[in-house]
């Protein structure tokens, strides 16, 4: 997503990611951009990515433009020469932001493409896999001269291959199946015939996204860019009712914070949930609750939404439209700070990465070593990497500690060796699952553990200076995957005490499935659970002090999570 007018060479070297900290008009172009992008409006997409990029030279975005040009099929010219530029620039950009070369080069591919040289197209793609083996180059390559028909609507064998793909994968792989009350094989015949009578591709994203929602696991869903249309509108679910919170668009409300939301578009707001919740994969009602609080009021199949809502004992509406995301500030890798009465504040919102992160940690841990006790808050930790949380119980423990265990399922043995025995599939498969056993059928039993490694619990090896006082984990359905990796290994062992409300209860190094160039699909399998034997997915970690949530705690903005933690720890 980039720029409008074309930088000469050495402006183009000087120009970092984001040149300053944009003001507010053009943090808001950029939110346009995006929410237009996604919803495929290209020349709108277009007009703000330009305007922003008049007053703000940006590597990033004008990649982005150049995509926008692509996929709008306009300008192609100054799409190919902003790729290019990207490409001979490369090496000197100090922060790439995760664009790669191989993607540029796959970009530049598809102008040419659009351009009608598809000889230029197939050199740019081989290039692209020459830098490394992807995906997106390999099977440009193999749909040569069929790659730049943006609006291409599947056909029907196309949608029902994907489907018995996705199904097969599922059947084979998926590693909870006896959690769920589910017949899988009536799930196929089931959603087949609806497979077929799907009129586009959206219609059967949405299935696709409604079927594996039925496996109820927070790391097995659809992943489809703009199938989702949010409105940006938090919301909190309180028991039966449903408050709106804040709206985090351009938007300007008469619907303020705390007031009680009864009705969206002409339904109960019961009613709305239900039609909501049956696309959301979550592996726990906290997880599910978490997601419809973000989710459930959204533009997915309607222009507007209306809100009918209680305010002040009053029955209000309210018609709101759609409207672009603020910029929202990243909460920092690690926080610290010390509170009163000379307890220890960590705050670690990310797993991921971990030559980052930990570093972070030793650096507040060793400032807080003369403290009486600790608190660390997981509160916002979504996940990442399970060693960053490995790394931190070596500083915060005196004697070994096993990791959690884990395991894969090999439905089919046949199956296995067709999808993975490809020198590069397998490479990938095994790099995530090294440290699992199989447990599969008996055919080829032999050959199958040759290609895994068996692992045993290892312990982690405390690291001093070791912060030996009392600690307490703060923790919440935002406390997912890795950071409940973290949580797993401490379980059992009296090391830490839980305040807050359980964690979301799902984590797996998911298979990923590119199905072309804008769906894709996860599926979980692999399996943990703790060294004293309890399984967290599908259940999280409970607290050992649990905190109710009230809407007046919310609209008082207090931290009553924090401050329960402050009044254990000094008692």
């Amino acid at each position: 997503m980039k720029k409008i007018i074309l930088m000469l060479v050495f402006l183009y070297l000087s120009m970092p990611l984001f040149a300053g900290v944009p003001d507010n008009d053009q943090q808001k172009l950029i939110g346009e951009f995006w929410f237009f992008f996604n919803q495929r409006n290209y020349e709108k997409a277009i007009s703000s990515i330009e305007k922003y990029l008049d007053e703000q030279p940006s590597t990033l975005y004008e990649y982005q433009l150049g995509k926008a040009y692509l996929f709008s099929g306009k300008k192609l010219d100054k799409a190919k020469q902003i790729f290019l530029n990207f490409i001979q620039n490369y090496e000197q950009l100090d922060d790439k932001q995760g664009l790669t070369l191989y993607g540029a080069y796959w970009r530049l591919g598809m102008v040419y493409e659009a351009m009608g040289n598809l000889d230029k197209a197939k050199e740019c793609y081989q290039k692209g896999l020459d830098i490394e083996n992807n995906y997106y180059c390999e099977n440009a390559l193999k749909n040569l001269g069929n790659n730049t028909d943006f609006n291409k609507q599947l056909t029907e064998d196309e949608k029902l291959c994907y489907f018995f793909k996705i199904w097969h994968y599922c059947n084979d792989f998926f590693a909870f199946f006896d959690q769920v009350n589910l017949d899988w094989e009536k799930v196929k015949m089931k959603y087949l015939p609806r497979v077929q009578a799907t009129k586009n591709n959206e219609e059967f994203y949405w299935l696709m996204t409604e079927m594996l929602a039925l496996l109820k696991d927070g790391h097995t869903n659809v992943n489809v860019q703009g199938l989702w249309k949010p409105s940006f509108i938090t919301t909190k679910i309180i028991g039966d009712n449903v408050y709106f919170i804040k709206d985090e668009s351009y938007r300007k409300n008469a619907i303020s914070t705390g007031d009680k939301i009864l009705r969206i578009n002409n339904l109960p707001v019961t009613d709305a949930i239900g039609n909501t919740k049956k696309y959301i994969s979550a592996s726990t009602d906290q997880g599910m609750k978490l997601n419809l609080e973000q989710l459930l009021i959204n533009f997915n199949d309607c222009g507007s939404v209306i809100i009918e809502y209680e305010h002040n004992s009053k029955i209000l509406a309210d018609t709101i439209y759609f409207s672009p995301p603020m910029p929202t500030q990243n909460l920092p890798y690690v926080e610290h700070k010390i509170l009163k009465d000379n307890i220890g504040y960590i705050a670690v919102n990310s797993m991921y990465p971990t030559e980052e992160i930990t570093p972070l940690f030793d650096s507040a841990l060793d400032s807080l070593l003369n403290t009486k006790a600790l608190i660390i808050d997981i509160r916002n930790n979504g996940g990442g990497s399970s060693g960053t949380g490995f790394h931190i119980i070596t500083r915060i423990s005196n004697k070994p500690l096993p990791i959690f265990k884990s395991k894969v399922r090999i439905y089919s043995v046949d199956m296995f060796d067709k999808w993975f025995s490809g020198e590069n599939k397998f490479d990938i498969f095994y790099s995530v699952y090294q440290d699992i056993f199989s447990d599969t059928t008996d055919a080829r039993k032999e050959e199958l553990h040759e290609k895994f490694k068996n692992s045993e619990y290892y312990n982690l090896q405390p690291q001093p200076p070791i912060y030996d006082k009392p600690i307490v984990v703060l923790i919440g359905p935002k406390t997912f995957s890795a950071a409940e990796d973290f949580l797993a290994t401490l379980h059992g062992t009296e090391r830490v005490t839980l305040i807050g409300k359980p964690t979301g209860g799902s984590t797996g190094q998911p298979l990923v499935l590119q199905l072309n160039d804008e769906f894709s699909v996860r599926i979980c399998s692999r399996r943990c659970w703790c060294a004293d034997g309890y399984e967290f997915v599908g259940k999280g970690f409970i607290p050992d002090i649990e905190i109710e949530e009230t809407i007046e705690n919310i609209l008082s903005e207090k931290d009553v999570t924090l401050e329960k933690a402050i009044l254990y720890l000094n008692e």
